[in-house]
């Protein structure tokens, strides 16, 4: 049985599935997660300023995996920028694209900041 954790903010599914009810395992996942991730969104911020059409590329696809994992909804802006990036057009798009994924990253990031603290509580 899967942990029980009811949230409209990230979908817990491809989670439960892959970790099911291992308490540390899923503790060290949120905890990865949330480490490595605001360093990937604050550098994706950066290079889409700095209009760095590789190290973007990188970066949304380093983003797209892990966000997909722990049950992000923003893989479609996620591709939409990785492909701007192929085509090395339209900075300002990939701006607006950014700014939404780092918007739902901030509303994911504190629901993981919750569903660890309850993680570690219950210990």
């Amino acid at each position: 049985m899967a942990y029980k954790h009811k949230s409209i903010i990230v979908d817990l599914t491809f989670l439960n599935k892959t970790i099911g009810n291992n308490r540390e395992g899923r503790i060290m996942l949120i905890k990865a997660f949330l480490e490595q991730s605001n360093i990937k969104i604050k550098m994706l911020n950066e290079k889409i300023h700095e209009a760095d059409f590789d190290e973007i590329k990188k970066i949304t696809h380093f983003l797209k995996s892990s966000f997909s994992f722990m049950g992000l909804k923003c893989a479609a802006s996620l591709s939409e920028i990785e492909n701007l990036c192929e085509q090395k057009i339209d900075i300002k798009k990939m701006k607006h694209l950014g700014h939404n994924v780092t918007k739902n990253y901030e509303k994911s990031r504190l629901e993981y900041i919750k569903i660890l603290s309850k993680l570690l509580n219950h210990s």
